[in-house]
Protein backbone atom coordinates (compact mmCIF):
# COMPACT_ATOMS: atom_id res chain seq x y z
CA UNK A 1 0.00 0.00 0.00
CA UNK A 2 1.29 3.50 -0.72
CA UNK A 3 2.19 5.73 2.41
CA UNK A 4 4.16 8.00 1.08
CA UNK A 5 4.99 10.31 -1.46
CA UNK A 6 7.82 9.76 -4.48
CA UNK A 7 8.98 13.16 -4.79
CA UNK A 8 12.27 12.89 -3.38
CA UNK A 9 15.35 11.27 -5.24
CA UNK A 10 18.88 11.89 -3.55
CA UNK A 11 22.24 10.44 -2.34
CA UNK A 12 21.39 10.44 0.82
CA UNK A 13 20.78 6.84 2.34
CA UNK A 14 17.42 5.08 3.74
CA UNK A 15 18.19 2.27 5.24
CA UNK A 16 14.92 -0.62 5.96
CA UNK A 17 14.11 -4.00 4.65
CA UNK A 18 11.48 -5.81 3.89
CA UNK A 19 11.48 -8.73 1.44
CA UNK A 20 13.70 -11.85 0.92
CA UNK A 21 14.36 -13.21 -2.10
CA UNK A 22 12.47 -16.89 -2.82
CA UNK A 23 13.62 -19.08 -0.03
CA UNK A 24 12.49 -21.71 2.65
CA UNK A 25 10.29 -20.71 5.11
CA UNK A 26 8.38 -21.34 8.57
CA UNK A 27 5.19 -19.52 7.39
CA UNK A 28 3.95 -16.21 6.46
CA UNK A 29 1.86 -13.52 7.90
CA UNK A 30 -1.03 -11.94 6.63
CA UNK A 31 -3.85 -10.39 7.35
CA UNK A 32 -6.20 -12.00 4.88
CA UNK A 33 -7.22 -8.51 2.73
CA UNK A 34 -8.99 -7.28 6.12
CA UNK A 35 -10.86 -10.43 6.87
CA UNK A 36 -11.37 -12.02 3.33
CA UNK A 37 -11.92 -15.90 4.33
CA UNK A 38 -12.17 -16.61 0.90
CA UNK A 39 -8.04 -15.48 0.15
CA UNK A 40 -6.96 -16.99 4.13
CA UNK A 41 -8.87 -20.68 2.80
CA UNK A 42 -6.52 -20.38 -0.22
CA UNK A 43 -3.75 -19.56 1.81
CA UNK A 44 -4.18 -21.82 4.04
CA UNK A 45 -4.52 -24.29 1.21
CA UNK A 46 -1.11 -23.76 -0.03
CA UNK A 47 0.55 -23.27 3.53
CA UNK A 48 -1.24 -26.99 4.31
CA UNK A 49 0.90 -28.43 1.24
CA UNK A 50 4.13 -26.77 2.08
CA UNK A 51 4.01 -27.69 5.91
CA UNK A 52 3.73 -23.79 6.52
CA UNK A 53 2.33 -22.02 9.29
CA UNK A 54 -0.27 -19.75 8.39
CA UNK A 55 -0.73 -16.93 11.02
CA UNK A 56 -3.72 -14.68 10.06
CA UNK A 57 -4.48 -11.28 11.92
CA UNK A 58 -7.67 -10.07 11.96
CA UNK A 59 -6.93 -6.98 13.71
CA UNK A 60 -6.34 -3.75 12.03
CA UNK A 61 -2.79 -3.69 14.19
CA UNK A 62 -1.06 -5.50 11.01
CA UNK A 63 -3.49 -3.81 8.31
CA UNK A 64 -0.68 -4.04 5.16
CA UNK A 65 2.05 -6.46 6.89
CA UNK A 66 4.64 -5.32 4.77
CA UNK A 67 4.47 -1.57 6.18
CA UNK A 68 4.16 -2.30 9.44
CA UNK A 69 7.06 -4.88 10.52
CA UNK A 70 10.20 -5.87 9.14
CA UNK A 71 12.67 -8.87 9.90
CA UNK A 72 16.37 -8.66 9.02
CA UNK A 73 18.75 -11.54 7.66
CA UNK A 74 19.15 -12.72 11.32
CA UNK A 75 15.73 -12.95 12.34
CA UNK A 76 15.10 -9.97 14.35
CA UNK A 77 12.05 -8.41 14.40
CA UNK A 78 11.38 -4.19 14.13
CA UNK A 79 8.41 -2.49 14.52
CA UNK A 80 6.15 -1.42 17.44
CA UNK A 81 5.57 -3.44 20.45
CA UNK A 82 2.15 -5.13 19.19
CA UNK A 83 2.60 -6.02 15.64
CA UNK A 84 6.12 -7.51 17.41
CA UNK A 85 3.69 -10.05 19.55
CA UNK A 86 2.43 -11.51 16.70
CA UNK A 87 5.82 -13.07 15.71
CA UNK A 88 5.94 -14.50 18.90
CA UNK A 89 5.39 -18.23 17.34
CA UNK A 90 8.37 -18.79 14.96
CA UNK A 91 11.10 -19.93 15.80
CA UNK A 92 14.64 -18.35 15.37
CA UNK A 93 13.20 -14.84 15.74
CA UNK A 94 14.06 -11.93 17.99
CA UNK A 95 10.59 -10.67 19.25
CA UNK A 96 11.92 -7.79 21.34
CA UNK A 97 10.01 -4.85 20.37
CA UNK A 98 11.82 -2.43 19.23
CA UNK A 99 9.68 0.76 18.75
CA UNK A 100 10.72 2.40 15.10
CA UNK A 101 8.87 4.29 12.54
CA UNK A 102 6.81 2.66 10.28
CA UNK A 103 7.98 2.04 6.69
CA UNK A 104 7.48 1.47 2.80
CA UNK A 105 7.25 -2.55 2.76
CA UNK A 106 7.48 -3.04 -0.65
CA UNK A 107 10.27 -1.30 -1.71
CA UNK A 108 13.25 -3.32 -0.66
CA UNK A 109 14.42 -6.53 -1.33
CA UNK A 110 16.99 -8.96 0.15
CA UNK A 111 18.98 -10.95 -2.01
CA UNK A 112 22.32 -12.77 -2.72
CA UNK A 113 24.21 -12.16 -5.78
CA UNK A 114 26.58 -14.82 -7.70
CA UNK A 115 29.74 -13.23 -5.31
CA UNK A 116 28.02 -14.45 -2.33
CA UNK A 117 27.41 -11.23 -1.19
CA UNK A 118 24.31 -10.21 0.53
CA UNK A 119 22.55 -6.97 -1.21
CA UNK A 120 20.00 -4.76 0.07
CA UNK A 121 17.85 -3.72 -3.14
CA UNK A 122 16.43 -0.54 -2.38
CA UNK A 123 14.01 1.55 -4.22
CA UNK A 124 15.50 5.05 -5.45
CA UNK A 125 12.79 7.09 -3.74
CA UNK A 126 13.94 5.68 -0.37
CA UNK A 127 17.16 8.10 -0.59
CA UNK A 128 15.62 10.85 0.84
CA UNK A 129 16.97 14.55 1.89
CA UNK A 130 17.57 14.44 5.95
CA UNK A 131 15.41 17.57 6.09
CA UNK A 132 12.44 15.92 5.22
CA UNK A 133 12.85 12.57 7.12
CA UNK A 134 10.60 13.98 10.08
CA UNK A 135 9.75 11.36 12.55
CA UNK A 136 6.45 9.26 11.06
CA UNK A 137 7.65 10.13 7.76
CA UNK A 138 7.76 6.59 6.97
CA UNK A 139 11.58 6.50 6.13
CA UNK A 140 14.28 5.41 8.47
CA UNK A 141 17.96 6.68 8.44
CA UNK A 142 20.67 3.84 9.93
CA UNK A 143 23.56 1.43 9.53
CA UNK A 144 22.05 -0.93 7.18
CA UNK A 145 25.39 -3.74 8.20
CA UNK A 146 24.20 -3.23 11.62
CA UNK A 147 20.57 -3.53 11.48
CA UNK A 148 19.92 -5.14 8.25
CA UNK A 149 23.04 -7.22 7.89
CA UNK A 150 23.78 -6.69 4.39
CA UNK A 151 27.01 -6.07 2.66
CA UNK A 152 25.83 -3.59 0.25
CA UNK A 153 22.58 -1.67 -0.43
CA UNK A 154 21.95 -0.91 -4.17
CA UNK A 155 19.65 1.45 -5.33
CA UNK A 156 17.29 0.87 -7.44
CA UNK A 157 15.04 3.28 -9.96
CA UNK A 158 11.78 3.12 -9.17
CA UNK A 159 9.64 2.23 -12.38
CA UNK A 160 6.47 2.43 -10.02
CA UNK A 161 6.08 3.41 -6.33
CA UNK A 162 7.00 0.03 -5.01
CA UNK A 163 9.74 -2.67 -6.16
CA UNK A 164 7.75 -5.15 -5.65
CA UNK A 165 5.16 -4.47 -8.33
CA UNK A 166 7.98 -4.26 -11.10
CA UNK A 167 10.17 -7.01 -10.15
CA UNK A 168 10.63 -10.40 -8.02
CA UNK A 169 13.91 -11.85 -7.02
CA UNK A 170 13.10 -15.81 -6.91
CA UNK A 171 16.78 -16.67 -6.00
CA UNK A 172 19.47 -17.93 -7.28
CA UNK A 173 20.75 -14.94 -8.67
CA UNK A 174 17.85 -14.74 -10.39
CA UNK A 175 15.16 -11.74 -11.13
CA UNK A 176 11.89 -11.61 -12.32
CA UNK A 177 11.50 -8.17 -14.22
CA UNK A 178 7.97 -6.48 -15.79
CA UNK A 179 8.51 -6.22 -19.84
CA UNK A 180 5.67 -4.03 -20.63
CA UNK A 181 6.60 -4.54 -24.64
CA UNK A 182 6.02 -8.42 -24.18
CA UNK A 183 2.86 -8.01 -22.60
CA UNK A 184 2.08 -5.76 -25.67
CA UNK A 185 2.97 -8.81 -27.98
CA UNK A 186 1.57 -11.53 -25.91
CA UNK A 187 -1.93 -9.46 -26.63
CA UNK A 188 -1.60 -9.08 -30.21
CA UNK A 189 -0.55 -12.88 -30.35
CA UNK A 190 -4.21 -13.36 -28.94
CA UNK A 191 -6.06 -11.23 -31.47
CA UNK A 192 -3.51 -12.51 -34.55
CA UNK A 193 -5.17 -16.28 -32.90
CA UNK A 194 -8.45 -15.08 -32.99
CA UNK A 195 -8.66 -13.48 -36.76
CA UNK A 196 -7.18 -16.43 -38.17
CA UNK A 197 -10.00 -18.83 -36.22
CA UNK A 198 -12.89 -16.44 -37.49
CA UNK A 199 -11.31 -16.46 -40.93
CA UNK A 200 -11.34 -20.15 -41.12
CA UNK A 201 -14.20 -21.80 -42.63
CA UNK A 202 -14.06 -25.11 -40.57
CA UNK A 203 -14.10 -23.02 -36.88
CA UNK A 204 -17.38 -23.38 -34.98
CA UNK A 205 -20.16 -20.83 -35.34
CA UNK A 206 -20.59 -20.58 -31.89
CA UNK A 207 -16.95 -19.86 -31.61
CA UNK A 208 -16.51 -17.12 -34.04
CA UNK A 209 -19.55 -15.48 -32.59
CA UNK A 210 -17.26 -15.15 -29.14
CA UNK A 211 -14.30 -14.45 -30.77
CA UNK A 212 -15.50 -11.99 -32.60
CA UNK A 213 -16.76 -9.91 -29.80
CA UNK A 214 -13.86 -10.77 -27.74
CA UNK A 215 -11.48 -9.53 -30.74
CA UNK A 216 -13.30 -5.54 -30.73
CA UNK A 217 -13.12 -5.91 -26.91
CA UNK A 218 -9.44 -6.95 -26.63
CA UNK A 219 -8.63 -4.07 -29.38
CA UNK A 220 -9.71 -1.49 -27.57
CA UNK A 221 -8.41 -3.17 -23.96
CA UNK A 222 -4.78 -3.04 -25.60
CA UNK A 223 -5.03 0.46 -27.74
CA UNK A 224 -5.49 1.66 -24.57
CA UNK A 225 -3.11 -0.15 -22.81
CA UNK A 226 -0.31 1.37 -25.75
CA UNK A 227 -1.47 4.81 -24.96
CA UNK A 228 -1.41 4.54 -21.60
CA UNK A 229 2.12 3.20 -21.55
CA UNK A 230 3.23 6.01 -24.16
CA UNK A 231 1.83 8.94 -22.08
CA UNK A 232 3.83 6.63 -19.06
CA UNK A 233 7.04 6.57 -21.32
CA UNK A 234 6.81 10.22 -22.14
CA UNK A 235 5.99 11.23 -18.46
CA UNK A 236 9.43 9.74 -17.83
CA UNK A 237 11.39 10.79 -21.06
CA UNK A 238 10.17 14.57 -20.59
CA UNK A 239 10.78 14.13 -17.10
CA UNK A 240 7.58 15.18 -15.90
CA UNK A 241 7.54 12.62 -13.64
CA UNK A 242 11.26 13.09 -11.48
CA UNK A 243 9.94 10.07 -9.40
CA UNK A 244 9.73 7.19 -12.00
CA UNK A 245 12.55 5.61 -14.09
CA UNK A 246 11.81 3.05 -17.32
CA UNK A 247 12.21 -1.05 -17.14
CA UNK A 248 15.67 -0.30 -18.70
CA UNK A 249 16.98 1.53 -16.25
CA UNK A 250 16.25 -0.92 -13.95
CA UNK A 251 17.57 -4.03 -15.53
CA UNK A 252 21.08 -1.97 -16.27
CA UNK A 253 21.08 -1.84 -12.50
CA UNK A 254 20.37 -5.43 -12.15
CA UNK A 255 22.61 -6.68 -15.26
CA UNK A 256 25.16 -4.55 -13.37
CA UNK A 257 25.21 -6.05 -10.77
CA UNK A 258 25.54 -9.38 -11.83
CA UNK A 259 21.64 -11.02 -11.47
CA UNK A 260 20.13 -12.73 -14.33
CA UNK A 261 17.42 -11.12 -15.77
CA UNK A 262 14.03 -12.74 -16.75
CA UNK A 263 11.55 -10.48 -18.26
CA UNK A 264 7.82 -11.52 -17.84
CA UNK A 265 4.80 -10.36 -19.09
CA UNK A 266 3.29 -9.21 -15.68
CA UNK A 267 1.54 -5.61 -15.65
CA UNK A 268 -0.91 -4.10 -17.16
CA UNK A 269 -1.69 -0.32 -15.67
CA UNK A 270 -3.23 3.07 -16.35
CA UNK A 271 -1.22 6.05 -15.94
CA UNK A 272 -2.86 9.51 -14.16
CA UNK A 273 -3.38 11.46 -11.37
CA UNK A 274 -4.28 9.76 -8.23
CA UNK A 275 -4.27 10.58 -4.64
CA UNK A 276 -2.30 14.10 -4.81
CA UNK A 277 0.22 12.67 -7.77
CA UNK A 278 0.25 11.06 -10.71
CA UNK A 279 0.42 7.10 -10.45
CA UNK A 280 -0.22 3.84 -12.06
CA UNK A 281 -3.11 1.59 -11.10
CA UNK A 282 -3.17 -2.14 -12.07
CA UNK A 283 -5.39 -3.89 -13.80
CA UNK A 284 -2.95 -6.98 -13.58
CA UNK A 285 0.76 -7.47 -11.77
CA UNK A 286 1.98 -9.94 -11.35
CA UNK A 287 5.20 -8.95 -9.49
CA UNK A 288 3.50 -8.07 -6.57
CA UNK A 289 4.07 -11.96 -5.52
CA UNK A 290 4.98 -14.30 -2.00
CA UNK A 291 7.85 -16.30 -3.32
CA UNK A 292 9.40 -19.11 -1.36
CA UNK A 293 11.14 -22.62 -1.98
CA UNK A 294 9.88 -25.63 -1.18
CA UNK A 295 10.98 -29.08 0.81
CA UNK A 296 11.81 -29.55 -3.35
CA UNK A 297 13.81 -26.61 -3.00
CA UNK A 298 11.86 -25.55 -5.54
CA UNK A 299 10.23 -22.26 -6.30
CA UNK A 300 7.20 -21.30 -5.68
CA UNK A 301 4.79 -17.91 -6.50
CA UNK A 302 2.36 -16.82 -4.76
CA UNK A 303 -0.05 -13.67 -6.74
CA UNK A 304 -2.50 -12.26 -7.71
CA UNK A 305 -5.20 -13.17 -10.09
CA UNK A 306 -6.21 -10.96 -12.46
CA UNK A 307 -9.83 -10.99 -14.05
CA UNK A 308 -9.04 -10.05 -17.27
CA UNK A 309 -9.89 -13.67 -18.82
CA UNK A 310 -13.17 -13.48 -17.09
CA UNK A 311 -13.88 -10.46 -18.27
CA UNK A 312 -13.01 -10.98 -21.85
CA UNK A 313 -14.54 -14.18 -21.56
CA UNK A 314 -12.14 -16.74 -22.04
CA UNK A 315 -12.65 -20.15 -21.45
CA UNK A 316 -9.73 -22.77 -21.50
CA UNK A 317 -11.68 -23.81 -25.06
CA UNK A 318 -10.63 -19.84 -25.96
CA UNK A 319 -7.18 -19.78 -24.54
CA UNK A 320 -6.52 -23.00 -26.71
CA UNK A 321 -7.31 -20.98 -30.10
CA UNK A 322 -5.56 -17.76 -28.58
CA UNK A 323 -3.04 -19.70 -27.93
CA UNK A 324 -2.62 -18.22 -24.61
CA UNK A 325 -4.09 -16.23 -22.33
CA UNK A 326 -3.81 -13.46 -18.99
CA UNK A 327 -2.93 -16.43 -16.94
CA UNK A 328 -1.01 -18.81 -19.47
CA UNK A 329 1.38 -15.76 -21.17
CA UNK A 330 3.02 -15.26 -17.23
CA UNK A 331 3.86 -19.38 -16.77
CA UNK A 332 5.16 -19.56 -20.49
CA UNK A 333 7.73 -16.66 -19.63
CA UNK A 334 9.13 -18.60 -16.68
CA UNK A 335 9.08 -21.30 -17.69
CA UNK A 336 12.61 -23.58 -17.77
CA UNK A 337 12.46 -21.21 -13.88
CA UNK A 338 9.46 -21.96 -12.07
CA UNK A 339 7.20 -25.27 -12.41
CA UNK A 340 3.63 -24.09 -13.74
CA UNK A 341 2.39 -26.42 -10.75
CA UNK A 342 4.20 -24.07 -8.62
CA UNK A 343 2.84 -20.65 -9.33
CA UNK A 344 -0.48 -19.86 -8.01
CA UNK A 345 -3.00 -17.10 -8.67
CA UNK A 346 -4.94 -16.00 -5.73
CA UNK A 347 -8.06 -14.09 -5.93
CA UNK A 348 -10.43 -14.12 -2.77
CA UNK A 349 -13.07 -11.88 -2.72
CA UNK A 350 -11.57 -8.48 -3.65
CA UNK A 351 -7.49 -9.04 -3.93
CA UNK A 352 -8.07 -7.95 -7.47
CA UNK A 353 -9.72 -4.34 -6.88
CA UNK A 354 -7.69 -4.05 -3.93
CA UNK A 355 -4.45 -4.22 -6.76
CA UNK A 356 -6.43 -1.71 -8.64
CA UNK A 357 -7.71 0.68 -6.33
CA UNK A 358 -5.49 0.51 -2.90
CA UNK A 359 -2.07 -0.32 -4.83
CA UNK A 360 -1.79 -3.23 -2.66
CA UNK A 361 -1.58 -6.51 -3.18
CA UNK A 362 -1.09 -9.85 -2.15
CA UNK A 363 2.61 -9.31 -1.20
CA UNK A 364 2.11 -5.95 0.38
CA UNK A 365 -0.59 -8.02 2.77
CA UNK A 366 1.96 -10.99 3.23
CA UNK A 367 4.82 -11.21 5.63
CA UNK A 368 7.13 -13.98 4.97
CA UNK A 369 8.83 -15.93 8.10
CA UNK A 370 11.81 -17.56 6.52
CA UNK A 371 13.79 -21.10 7.86
CA UNK A 372 16.91 -19.26 9.23
CA UNK A 373 18.23 -22.18 9.23
CA UNK A 374 18.51 -22.35 5.63
CA UNK A 375 20.66 -19.88 3.46
CA UNK A 376 18.82 -17.73 1.20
Amino acid sequence: MRINSNKFLNKTESLNFKGFEARKLQGIITNGCYGDEKLIKELEEIAKQNGLILYNSSSAVLPWVQDRTFINSKGKVFGSDLPVCEFSKFKGLDTEGTNLTFYDGGNYFQVKNKNGETLLLSGAVNFLPDDICEVGSGFHHGKFDKDFCCDRIVKVPQADFHLDLFLTPIGDNKILLCDDDLTIQYIEKMLQNAKKYLSDEKGKQILKSRLKILSEELEGFLQQFKINKYILDSAIRNKSNDSLSSLSDVEKVLKDEGFEVIKVPARIYSYGYNAGGYSLSHDLNYANAVTFKNNENEVVILTNKSRLNRQFGITPEISDILGTDFEKMFLDSVDGYVKPENIFFLEGRRLPEELKNSKGGLHCISLEIPDFSSDI
